[in-house]
């Protein structure tokens, strides 16, 4: 879909895209959860005293990071969006919350692995969503993949 919206950048996408595959097999944890498989900030449901979690229509059994990944993800696409989301201030506390309420290490690199995929899925929706500005967020959306990847 990239290569088609932005022609003028498909070997940088392949490049970062082969790059990611290459550095992606060693750090998918053979430890096996439950895993959302769209984990975003709209799957959640507040009543202020609980949190409930919305739409398993996805959920597998694999690495859990692979949900905290997308929800960075989200958090960094939404700051690109300029809707009052600072990802930089929201992304250590679910990282925070992740390893209390796990009670298990967080591998950076994992995480970072799992955010740059997400990112990169995510790619496309501003050109899917029609943003007037599809062609900037997009790039955005691979500048932070590009980041991400570095932390691998």
């Amino acid at each position: 879909t990239l290569q088609y919206l932005l022609p003028e950048l498909v070997e940088d996408i392949e490049e970062l895209s082969d790059s990611l595959l290459a550095k992606g097999g060693a750090l998918i944890s053979a430890r096996r959860s439950l895993v959302h498989g769209d984990f975003h900030p709209e799957q959640l449901l507040s009543s202020g005293e609980e949190i409930i979690l919305l739409d398993f229509d996805r959920s597998y059994a694999g690495d859990s990071v692979a949900d905290l990944g997308n929800l960075c993800a989200h958090l960094i696409y939404r700051n690109l969006l300029g809707e009052g989301v600072d990802s930089d201030e929201l992304i250590p506390l679910f990282k925070d919350g992740y390893v209390r309420a796990g009670g298990i290490q967080l591998d950076s690199s994992a995480l970072a692995f799992w955010t740059a995929l997400g990112l990169l899925n995510l790619a496309p929706t501003p050109f899917r969503s029609l943003k007037p500005n599809w062609p900037q967020l997009t790039i955005g959306l691979l500048e932070a993949f590009r980041r991400e990847l570095a932390c691998i």
